[in-house]
This record gives C-alpha cells, sequence and structure tokens, in this order.
C-alpha cells in the first residue's frame, strides 16, 4: 500500500506541535527532564535527552518557525523521501544535540525540533544536488546554502543552538549522500 507523500511531513508537523503542547501541560520538572541539558547526559546517563529534546519547544516561535520550515521543505520536495524523512529528523535532531553535548559547557540547555529540521533540509538539498548533477560542485553549493539558513535563523531568533544546527545539517546531508549512493547503486 502506498501511502500519500505529505504523510511523513504531516506526521512529524504533530510531533513538533505535541511537543510544545507537552511542554506546557507537563509539571517544569517534567519538561526540564525532557530538555537537553548537558550535565545530565555526561554525568547521570540521562541519554534519552539527546533525542526527547527535539520534541520538546518552550517558544511559541520556535514551534512556528519549524512547522512552517517542514511546510516549505514540502512544498519544494514533495516528500520525495516518504518515510525515510522521519529517520533522517530524528538523526539530525539527535547528532546535533550529540554535538551540543560535546561542544558546548556542561550547563547548557537546549530543546527543540531545529537540528531535525535543518537535517531534513540538508538530506533533500545534497540528495537533489547529486541527483541534479552529481558533482562536488553541487555539494558545495548545498552546504553553502544550508549555512545561509542557518545564518539567518540565528538572526531572526535570539538564544539559537547553532551547535546543533550545523552538526543537525552536516548528518542530513550526510544522510542525502547514503541515500543517493545506495539509489545510484541500485538502480544503475
Amino acid at each position: 500500500m502506498r501511502f500519500p507523500g505529505y504523510l511523513p511531513t504531516l506526521l512529524l508537523m504533530t510531533a513538533v506541535a505535541l511537543g510544545f503542547v507537552l511542554t506546557f501541560t507537563l509539571p517544569p520538572s517534567e519538561v526540564l527532564s525532557l530538555e537537553l541539558y548537558n550535565r545530565a547526559v555526561t554525568y547521570y546517563g540521562q541519554y534519552y535527552e539527546l533525542l526527547s529534546a527535539v520534541f520538546v519547544t518552550p517558544y511559541l516561535s520556535d514551534v512556528f518557525f519549524n512547522e512552517a520550515s517542514l511546510v516549505v521543505i514540502y512544498s519544494f520536495f514533495r516528500g520525495e523521501a516518504g518515510w525515510r524523512e522521519v529517520p533522517c529528523f530524528l538523526l539530525g535532531g539527535a547528532v546535533g544535540n550529540l554535538a551540543t553535548v560535546l561542544l558546548l559547557p556542561p550547563d547548557t540547555i537546549s530543546s527543540g525540533a531545529s537540528g531535525g529540521v535543518i537535517g531534513l533540509l540538508g538530506y533533500y538539498l545534497a540528495r537533489d544536488a547529486l541527483i541534479r548533477g552529481g558533482s562536488l560542485k553541487g555539494l558545495v553549493v548545498a552546504a553553502a546554502f544550508l549555512g545561509f539558513v542557518i545564518t539567518f535563523s540565528s538572526l531572526l531568533f535570539s538564544n539559537v543552538n547553532n551547535v546543533a544546527h550545523v552538526f543537525g545539517g552536516l548528518s542530513g546531508m550526510l544522510c542525502g549522500i547514503s541515500d543517493y549512493l545506495f539509489y545510484k547503486r541500485h538502480n544503475g
């Protein structure tokens, strides 16, 4: 059975929106235990925060920007990746959060789906660059555009975790390259 191409994007949008709702319905102590707190991960082994923080979004502007970004990504790429969008989004968020733990101070607290959203954008940009031309130049242009998006978002919003954005985007690009190479290998 073939599902509509918009269904994975709709699922991600619903998960991001539910994370925002949970942020305001759960007690603050439980929300804090779902956000990425570097010290909790490194000292107390709360590794689940690498993924749970992707779905905790305490700012209306953040959830709005993430939802709008998912709509824009869908409007450009029409969900061509299908269900591969979901693991790419999750990987982008988790890798971005892991980089946050490794590169930012121990008392850093971070949350939001932006690392996953930018990972998904990186996936599509890399994959599309390779499909259209298959050159390193195309990948460089895709990476430059991704850098522009990350810079723009950090200028637009305060308290942006650029480490999560950069590493989420890079992991997404690697997913796109891997997907292209797999597709090329199996389809000539």
